[in-house]
């Protein structure tokens, strides 16, 4: 099943090998910088040759979507994404509801920061979403906001639960000052010359 959610076309984005332990990331797309740290448990036994499970990847975007309704909007995501196996083109899709699923990997610790200019024309909030298509439940993380100098705050979403069937765990922003503006466009991969 195919989630209604953003093309991730266009985003940055990296797979997430799976590992026991903490690491630590960042990434940054035009100039917006996201930060991700992450404690993990991985329990490689429980693949096997047929297991269907999902493989995750950091994403970070900055620019201009266009929506389904029609309108160009400003968008600002820094997020973890699930997909069902190691290509971006997984990502967004469901595993079929009655699909026997293993869950090899259990986020036990997710932060991401980001640090973002103060304006009253753009919105941040957290975004998440399980396997089983509901929100976290409040208690499993904090969103919060804090000033970080005169004009920037930084802008952090920690689960503090863990957790092993989460499809999408997001910091999202809606940057009103870009709507309308042109589609950013994915770059373009350099053909090698022989």
């Amino acid at each position: 099943m195919k989630l209604m959610g953003d093309n991730i076309r266009g985003y940055k984005t990296k797979l997430i090998k799976p590992f026991n332990g903490n690491d630590g990331f960042k990434m940054c797309k035009n100039g917006f910088c996201c930060h991700f740290s992450i404690e993990m448990e991985y329990r490689e036994h429980s693949i096997t040759e047929s297991a269907k499970y999902y493989q995750y990847r950091l994403a970070v975007f900055n620019g201009v979507r266009y929506l389904r309704s029609g309108d160009m909007v400003g968008i600002e995501v820094c997020g973890i994404i699930a997909c069902r196996n190691n290509t971006t083109k997984s990502c967004n899709k469901r595993y079929n509801i009655v699909t026997d699923i293993v869950n090899p990997i259990t986020f036990r610790f997710i932060n991401i920061r980001t640090q973002v200019s103060i304006s009253s024309n753009i919105s941040r909030f957290p975004l998440s979403l399980t396997s089983n298509m509901d929100q976290l439940n409040v208690n499993d993380f904090i969103f919060s906001i804090f000033l970080y100098n005169a004009t920037h705050n930084t802008i952090e979403y920690t689960l503090k639960k863990p957790s092993d069937d989460l499809m999408t765990f997001a910091l999202y922003g809606r940057n009103f000052t870009r709507d309308r503006l042109p589609k950013t466009l994915p770059k373009k991969k350099k053909q090698k010359r022989y």
